[in-house]
């Protein structure tokens, strides 16, 4: 790192960052509500817990209305006679369990005589990963949570809502991708050219290895996320405790120049189910001046990337 010369020139060094439609029901009319099916190939040493699948539904498909309030639970067994306690369920996909979330937590099975839950968030329902081992297989239409609820301002209408996987097979494929840790460097560049917050400068070019990809998923995924802190600008990664910058952080973008996305599952488009293979995520990371002065010094940042798979 350079000095601020006489002429105020300010240098800027980034030493890297790391790439480690329902309507309402009548009162007690049923609906099926088919939350899983298709095709899913799985790693057979995917994480226990690790989110497979999810699907959202809102008030307004449930009960008609946007508050809702769930009045009764029921959880069956895989085969639709057993009721269970807890807050998740086994499926015929080997391997996987199914569970329900109001107001972002698991629900357990609950009667007409306990307290009611209202809601105006969507209800969520998971497939995840059990502590079994992943086995290919496959179910048919079975029943695995019954919901009894209303409309608040109708609380004399039943709504009754059975949530189901249907038809739906699961693969179990051996091997994963690889990501390698890489550094990615910006060239230093002078103060002056960031013109002001929210500008640019350094860009740089490189891209995102995605490594040994085994044949037979049908969709493998990346999800980016910010390390050191959370991001308070779209792209923008949390300054490293070890710069000594101030004023200027490390933005990420796609080639499009669009910012890079965190927190989401995003396809890796070339990823070819027949023959699996090595991939590459084109990105371009440049400096981005964050507040009205800046210090020179050197700029750090790091991200994680983690990689998903169905």
């Amino acid at each position: 790192m350079k000095r601020l010369s006489k002429r105020r020139t300010q240098m800027l060094r980034a030493t890297a960052f790391a790439i480690l439609g329902l309507a309402m029901m009548s009162r007690a009319e049923a609906v099926d509500l088919v939350a899983f099916s298709g095709s899913y190939a799985l790693p057979g040493g995917m994480a226990e817990g690790t989110v497979v699948a999810r699907r959202f539904y809102t008030p307004t498909q449930l009960c008609g209305e946007v508050h809702c309030e769930l009045y009764s639970f029921h959880m069956l067994s895989a085969g639709g006679r057993e009721i269970l306690t807890g807050s998740e369920v086994g499926t015929k996909l080997i391997g996987l369990s199914m569970r329900v979330l109001v107001n972002g937590k698991p629900q357990e099975v609950f009667t007409s005589s306990s307290p009611s839950i209202k809601f105006s968030s969507p209800m969520e329902v998971q497939l995840f990963r059990n502590d079994g081992d992943v086995t290919t297989s496959t179910t048919s239409r079975k029943i695995h949570f019954t919901l009894y609820m209303r409309a608040m301002s109708k609380p004399n209408d039943t709504v009754i809502a059975q949530f189901l996987i249907n038809d739906a097979t699961l693969t179990r494929i051996e091997g994963t991708c690889s990501v390698p840790s890489q550094t990615v460097e910006l060239p230093p560049t002078v103060g002056r050219r960031l013109e002001g917050i929210g500008s640019t400068a350094g860009v740089r070019d490189f891209n995102i290895k995605v490594n040994g990809c085994p044949k037979g998923y049908n969709r493998v995924g990346y999800t980016l996320e910010p390390m050191g802190g959370v991001a308070d600008a779209p792209g923008v990664l949390p300054l490293g405790t070890d710069s000594t910058a101030k004023g200027v952080k490390i933005r990420l973008t796609g080639r499009d120049g669009l910012a890079a996305k965190f927190g989401t599952s995003i396809k890796v488009d070339d990823y070819d189910k027949a023959t699996g293979g090595s991939y590459m995520i084109p990105m371009q990371a440049s400096y981005i001046q964050t507040d009205a002065a800046v210090t020179p010094g050197t700029v750090k940042g790091a991200i994680s990337l983690r990689l998903d798979y169905q």
